[in-house]
């Protein structure tokens, strides 16, 4: 009889220390699940539209995160909201996804963005409202590299640019812009990022360089403008293909066109010679 209370009273305890561990496992990932919750409107051509696809992806490494469809708009909170997500970390960026017809594979939606830098996390919450432009797509103005946009500050189409995790005004992008390299990869990096984003920003297509970006500002983070990286460093050789990348998309070699030859001034360096020049002189 004692054997048989003895072995009941066993079973219970393993049973009991089996609940505790999976309700701390259920708890552990509930708070690493609920690093950043996002909600917030999303439209399309300025109407609050269900069936908008929301993929989240992380910033540092592009993994995806998740997706969510918008659903009817909420508006119990005081604030009209139409979808949720919940990430597990709080650098991220939106994909969004629409088309009238259910069933059309992403690669024949109309798509947008919410770039890195553009969600913003505030005690593990972000609000994010978009309003997407679908139907005819708007001709792209076309690239310009970043000389172009160190000496035309009045072309620049938003006041400020996110650069590896950090917020800089238009005049200390510009003062930035305006330092010669003297060995310091990290002003290299700086202007081929802010001369892409400028780019996007835009309205040019990214689709061919959205990883380079993110790998760009990574690095950026990690090594602030003016932090002193070598060409002969471990970080540079890692990192240069990217920046290659972006500065062939500043160009108009990858996925959007270059911009008009008249519009395009001293696209690298200091030498004063454009790349409309540098085109002509090819011929």
């Amino acid at each position: 009889m004692k054997m048989t209370k003895h072995l009941e009273l066993t079973k219970r305890l393993a049973k009991a220390a089996s609940l505790g561990a999976a309700v701390i496992a259920l708890g552990l990932s509930a708070t690493k699940a609920a690093a950043l919750e996002i909600w917030g409107l999303i439209k399309v051509n300025g109407a609050e539209m269900s069936g908008v696809a929301i993929a989240a992806y992380d910033c540092a490494d592009s993994a995806y995160l998740g997706l969510v469809y918008s659903g009817a708009t909420d508006s119990s909170s005081g604030s009209p909201v139409n979808f949720y997500l919940n990430v597990p970390v709080e650098n991220v960026r939106l994909e969004l996804y629409y088309a009238d017809v259910p069933g059309t594979p992403f690669s024949d939606q109309c798509r947008a963005f919410v770039n890195c830098g553009e969600v913003v996390p505030v005690d593990g919450k972000a609000l994010v409202n978009a309003d997407m432009t679908c139907g005819e797509a708007p001709v792209a103005p076309g690239v310009e590299g970043h000389g172009y946009w160190r000496n035309h500050p009045e072309a620049w189409p938003v006041d400020s640019l996110v650069i590896g995790n950090r917020t800089f005004s238009k005049a200390r992008s510009l003062s930035f812009l305006r330092l010669p390299e003297k060995g310091d990869k990290t002003k290299h990096l700086f202007r081929d990022l802010v001369a892409a984003k400028l780019n996007v920003a835009a309205g040019n297509d990214d689709s061919c360089i959205q990883d380079a970006i993110v790998a760009v500002d990574a690095c950026l983070a990690r090594f602030p403008v003016c932090s002193g990286v070598r060409a002969s460093s471990l970080t540079w050789k890692k990192i240069s293909a990217a920046v290659k990348r972006l500065s062939g998309y500043n160009e108009g070699l990858l996925c959007a066109p270059a911009g008009e030859p008249d519009s395009i001034h001293a696209a690298e360096g200091s030498t004063g010679v454009g790349l409309h020049e540098r085109r002509k002189g090819a011929h």
